[in-house]
């Protein structure tokens, strides 16, 4: 948890600290890599948890390093049209953080404050940037400290007047960039939570 992250001059095996620049670049790179990649998606948003809807999803790479989003199945349950409108935006907020686009990756390049932090497990390095999407939001990213492969996300965020807190997971496909595995989302009054898992993750031949 961020809060168990102590702040140092560099890892614990004495790497420096990767730089905003240098891991904004990295990923930059990374969502560059995904384009030659489809997967599934699953989206399950609960209340109180209860499983109000499920959606399934296929992501393909669309013009100008974007995804498309193919409906696959929708179980979706009684939601008003309020409630699911703000459910559309907090997903939306936790794609630019799960899935940042290059044009989000540049302002992010452009602001935030960025500190290295350290985990109590060994060999996983962190880096911490406040104002890193919006004014005031706080990102923790962990890597593996040799490789500076992603390991996980840690996000606090603001939609409107609430807070939404972001667990993200990823994993490193053979060969090939790091992908979200899973994220838990979950907002501060209204006590939402959704939770994300991505599967089937294909590589496209160059001719498709």
């Amino acid at each position: 948890p961020i809060g168990l992250a102590q702040e140092r001059p560099e890892s614990r095996m004495g790497n420096p600290f990767p730089t905003k620049e240098n891991l904004v670049r990295r990923l930059m790179d990374n969502r560059h890599a995904l384009g030659r990649y489809k997967w599934k998606s699953t989206t399950e948003i609960l209340k109180r948890g209860k499983t109000i809807s499920t959606l399934v999803e296929e992501v393909q790479p669309a013009e100008n390093e974007t995804f498309e989003r193919t409906i696959l199945s929708d179980s979706s349950g009684k939601i008003g049209k309020k409630e699911g409108e703000y459910l559309d935006g907090v997903i939306r907020l936790a794609r630019t953080y799960l899935l940042p686009s290059t044009l989000g990756l540049r302002g992010t390049l452009a602001g935030g404050v960025a500190t290295g932090r350290v985990d109590e497990d060994v060999g996983v390095t962190g880096l911490h940037i406040t104002s890193y999407n919006q004014s005031g939001d706080s990102v923790l990213f962990w890597m593996d400290d040799s490789t500076r492969r992603a390991k996980r996300i840690e996000v606090t965020s603001r939609l409107k007047k609430d807070t939404v807190s972001i667990f993200g997971i990823f994993r490193t496909l053979p060969d090939g960039p790091d992908i979200l595995a899973s994220a838990t989302v979950k907002t501060g009054k209204k006590k939402w939570e959704i939770r994300i898992q991505n599967f089937d993750i294909v590589l496209l031949d160059e001719d498709e």
